[in-house]
């Protein structure tokens, strides 16, 4: 098992799947069918007008985690990492996650 993983009865996961578990949970009780606004073709999670919450929120996306107030690490907006904007291998494993969480709501 790597760094990044978790063990569970039934499957392991990922620290990142994990995160974007939570976002989906948190987004379904305050922005209901968002997973239909979200356009994969364009989803990176390293763009802020491209993520989940710049295309859900009009590319706004420090202002908005400013103004919900959340936690953008613990959801699986924004990357855990020593230096976030050139940990490229950690953005694309979060862009990852989220498109299987959304293509599995589809």
């Amino acid at each position: 098992m790597t760094a990044v993983e978790t063990e569970s009865p039934t499957r392991t996961r990922t620290i990142e799947q994990e995160q974007v578990e939570r976002g989906a949970a948190w987004l379904d009780e305050h922005r209901p069918r968002w997973a239909e606004e979200i356009n994969l073709a364009e989803l990176k999670l390293n763009n802020c007008s491209h993520c989940v919450i710049g295309q859900l929120y009009d590319g706004d996306f420090f202002g908005t985690i400013q103004d919900l107030s959340v936690d953008e690490v613990s959801l699986g907006f924004f990357v855990q990492a020593e230096h976030p904007m050139f940990d490229d291998d950690a953005w694309d494993r979060l862009t990852e996650a989220w498109r299987d969480e959304i293509a599995r709501r589809r």
